[in-house]
């Protein structure tokens, strides 16, 4: 196909070339044709002169004869005149030659761009007609190709909604299983639900037995420690210290018997400490423990005098080895 456009703007290219020539020749001819007319109208009018001046003058002729004598010059004059014309006439004949020539030449000109144009259009034809031909198979063979990857689209698509299916038969069975688990989990989480509030009531009363229990074993050791301590009375006299049961040894420092209570302090001569007393009232129990017995003992002011105190300690029983004296 770039042949064919390079061979018709070739070919443009020369009619055009040739086109300017011929108007060119023509315009040639048309100037040639002006001046040949101009010469011939000169020429005339020069004849028409002469036959005038021989007309009018003739009768003087016979006075000027003369002037006869200058005739053979204007002969030759209007021979060089006629020669020219002739030499006109010659060129116009050989520009008409060169025309016919040219219109000739433009002929064949034109029947060889008609038969270029011809092989070229017949070139082109069977060009296009063989780029049809393999543009066709081509779009044959593509066609065949989507018709196969069709084909086995379809398949595909088939087996696809086949397997869709399959899956939708499954997803229902899910669902319904699904659905089943659900119904029995509800039942399992309500039944749970039920056993919890159930636990959860029996470890309520579990609990309230077992703080009553807790309250009764407290109560029972409280009154078996007031039943197996040993009361042991005591008066000691203000600024002195006194021994009140055995390791433990009593010092009032202070007394206020408006306020009834007193400042001292209680050592345990066994461990090495000793209790502080301070503003502490009468019937108020003062509790400790010892490193050997554990169970409470306690120390009670009953009497509280301007010069001494009198009251009473409770020892858990045996005593024997309460209060050890370090030697």
């Amino acid at each position: 196909m770039a042949w064919m456009d390079e061979s018709l703007e070739h070919i443009q290219s020369d009619v055009r070339r040739t086109r300017l020539q011929v108007e060119r020749h023509l315009n040639e001819y048309q100037s040639h044709v002006r001046r040949t007319k101009a010469l011939w109208m000169i020429a005339i009018l020069l004849a028409m002169t002469l036959l005038g001046l021989s007309w009018l003058g003739y009768p003087y002729l016979q006075e000027h004869r003369a002037m006869l004598g200058q005739l053979p010059t204007m002969q030759n004059v209007l021979k060089g005149l006629g020669e020219r014309v002739n030499s006109a006439e010659e060129r116009l004949g050989a520009q008409a030659t060169e025309e016919t020539n040219l219109t000739n030449r433009m002929a064949k000109f034109e029947q060889s761009v008609s038969s270029n144009f011809r092989s070229a259009r017949n070139q082109a034809q069977t060009f296009a007609t063989q780029a049809g031909l393999r543009i066709r198979d081509e779009m044959n063979q593509s066609l065949r190709a989507i018709q196969n990857r069709l084909t086995g689209v379809e398949s595909t698509q088939r087996e696809s909604a086949e397997h869709v299916a399959k899956l939708e038969d499954e997803l229902a069975n899910l669902r319904g299983e699904m659905a089943n688990m659900r119904e029995r989990t509800a039942q399992q989480v309500s039944a749970a639900q039920q056993l919890n509030a159930a636990q959860l009531l029996t470890t309520s009363e579990l609990s309230g037995l077992k703080g009553r229990l807790e309250s009764n074993t407290n109560k029972i050791n409280n009154v078996a420690d007031h039943i197996s301590r040993q009361r042991t009375d005591f008066e000691v006299t203000k600024n002195r210290t006194e021994q009140v049961v055995p390791g433990a040894y009593l010092t009032i420092r202070q007394t206020d018997v408006e306020q009834q209570n007193v400042d001292g302090w209680l050592q345990l001569a066994a461990e090495g400490r000793i209790l502080w007393i301070h503003g502490h009232g009468a019937q108020t129990p003062i509790t400790f423990v010892t490193q050997q017995e554990q169970r409470v003992h306690e120390l009670v002011f009953t009497r509280i005098g301007k010069n001494g105190v009198a009251g009473y300690v409770l020892v858990p029983t045996p005593v024997a080895n309460a209060f050890v004296t370090k030697e």
